[in-house]
C-alpha cells in the first residue's frame, strides 16, 4: 500500500514537472512567434516563476522516490532515482548558471551582450537536458512501476506494489 501511495506521489510530481517544462517551452516559443516585443517583456518572468515551481516538484519528485526505492528496494526505482536526480540536478543549475544572471543582464539592458547570448545558449543546453532526462525518467516509470525485482534478490508480486 505504501508504495503504491509512493508511486502515485512520484507520477504525480514527474507528470507536473515534465508537463510544465513542455507547456513553458511551447507558450515561449509561441509567443515570441506571436509579439516578440510581449514576449521579451514576458518570457524572463515565466522562466523565474517556472523555476522556482520546477524545484518543489523536483523536491518532491526525488523524495518520492527515493522513499519508494527505501520501502521496495527495486533496482527500477533506483534507476528513477537516477534519472530524477539529474533531471533535478539539472534544474538547480539553471539558475545558478545562467537564468539569475541573465535577469540582472536584463534589468541592466544588456540583453544584446556577448555575455547575455553566452548564457541564453547556456540555458538552453540545461533546459534541453533536463527536458530529455525527464523524458527517460516517463520512460521508466512503467517499467519502476511493475515493481517484479528487488535489490535483495527477492521478486516481489504485483500485489505487492
Amino acid at each position: 500500500m505504501l508504495q503504491r501511495i509512493l508511486a502515485t506521489w512520484v507520477c504525480m510530481a514527474w507528470a507536473l514537472w515534465f508537463g510544465g517544462l513542455g507547456t513553458l517551452l511551447l507558450v515561449v516559443t509561441r509567443l515570441f512567434a506571436l509579439n516578440h516585443d510581449m514576449a521579451v517583456k514576458t518570457a524572463p518572468h515565466l522562466f523565474a516563476d517556472f523555476e522556482q515551481y520546477q524545484l518543489l516538484l523536483a523536491a518532491l519528485a526525488v523524495v518520492g522516490t527515493a522513499l519508494w526505492f527505501a520501502a521496495s528496494r527495486s533496482t527500477r526505482a533506483a534507476a528513477l532515482l537516477w534519472m530524477l536526480g539529474l533531471a533535478a540536478i539539472s534544474a538547480i543549475l539553471e539558475p545558478l548558471l545562467a537564468t539569475n544572471r541573465m535577469q540582472v543582464l536584463l534589468k541592466q539592458g544588456a540583453q544584446t551582450s556577448a555575455e547575455f547570448h553566452a548564457l541564453h545558449a547556456r540555458a538552453g543546453t540545461l533546459y534541453s537536458i533536463e527536458a530529455v532526462l525527464l523524458l527517460g525518467a516517463g520512460m521508466v516509470l512503467p517499467w519502476a512501476l511493475t515493481g517484479r525485482d528487488r535489490v535483495a534478490g527477492t521478486v516481489e508480486s504485483p500485489g505487492e506494489m
